[in-house]
């Protein structure tokens, strides 16, 4: 788990590598949160007040907003 406390916008340049096999779990209280998703399905957006679980196959490229405060919870999918 991590909090994360962002004060300025952040974005990966590239796809993050490596095989993955996780479930991740996304809770946004300030900012917004922008997870790419599997190809052909966008991108998704975790705005303040929401949270998104989802399984992770790959690691995928994100973008957040200024003065992000979230929290990152990784588990294995069993």
């Amino acid at each position: 788990m991590a909090d994360l406390h962002a004060a300025s916008a952040t974005r990966t340049a590239d796809v993050p590598g490596g095989d993955q096999d996780l479930v991740a779990m996304y809770v946004v209280r300030r900012g917004a949160w922008t997870l790419g998703g599997p190809p052909g399905y966008g991108d998704r957006t975790v705005s303040a007040g929401q949270f998104l679980v989802r399984h992770l196959g790959n690691l995928t490229a994100f973008e957040t907003s200024a003065h992000l405060t979230a929290k990152f919870l990784v588990l294995p999918p069993r």
